[in-house]
């Protein structure tokens, strides 16, 4: 078994998408999910099947200039939790993007599928990702099953972990997992996130600022010690210098 990973593009009309998955017989109803996926994560499986079918189907979106990769099905190209929700389902390389990123900021939860309690959170935090749409805080899901090594790396140790990253910098969050508190959470931290970004700024514009005046005044001093004495102050050095 086969799948075709499709990768965004932002010079393919959304029209042009959907000709092709409607040559495949693919309804309205299923292409949306599959966009909205490949739009929000930048890549998502769209085909599954025998290798020569999905070769023929990349071929078809390659045409119009969509970038596909056919490969082997794997454990981590099946339907998770999340799928078909507003939270975005994040890679090791999609974490790093969603960590560096100073735009709004992102609630993370990193759990696993053999995790009761993390079971039983998926509803909440689907509903916490809906809450926070449009309000440029995105919200973000990591099978750490599929990414072995990556939780330790970040210090956690049990599941699921919740956390808001922002800049580079993870906060946690240890309090009840519903949606109302989560949301909250990830609004203070947004606006948290931001003041410090703004006074950050602010002092960095400050320091440049006070850094180009204080060169400024040391030209000039040093200006004044290189300037020859006037015409007539010299003169005068010359005739006390013969008159001794």
């Amino acid at each position: 078994m086969h799948v075709v990973e499709l990768h965004h593009s932002d010079d393919v009309a959304t029209e042009d998408l959907l000709k092709v998955f409607t040559s495949f017989g693919v309804d309205a109803s299923q292409t949306a999910p599959l966009v909205q996926k490949v739009a929000q994560e930048g890549k998502a499986v769209v085909i599954a099947g025998p290798k020569e079918s999905c070769e023929a189907a990349a071929k078809q979106f390659d045409e119009i200039g969509m970038k596909t990769v056919v490969r082997p099905l794997s454990a981590a190209d099946r339907p998770s939790e999340y799928s078909g929700s507003d939270v975005i389902e994040a890679d090791t390389a999609r974490l790093k993007e969603l960590m560096a990123d100073r735009a709004g900021g992102t609630l993370l939860t990193f759990y696993a599928p053999w995790c009761g309690h993390c079971r039983q959170m998926v509803p909440e935090f689907k509903r916490v990702a809906t809450m926070l749409k449009g309000r440029g805080i995105k919200v973000a899901a990591v099978n750490s099953d599929n990414e072995p090594g990556l939780a330790q790396s970040l210090g956690i140790r049990g599941f699921p972990a919740i956390k808001w990253a922002y800049a580079g910098q993870l906060a946690d969050y240890a309090g009840p997992r519903t949606a109302v508190e989560m949301a909250g959470f990830a609004t203070q931290q947004a606006m948290i996130s931001q003041v410090k970004a703004k006074v950050g700024d602010a002092v960095s514009g400050a320091k440049q600022v006070v850094g180009k005046m204080s060169k400024l005044a040391m030209s000039k001093v040093l200006g004044r010690q290189q300037e020859p004495p006037p015409p007539q102050q010299q003169q005068q050095t010359a005739s006390s210098a013969a008159a001794a």
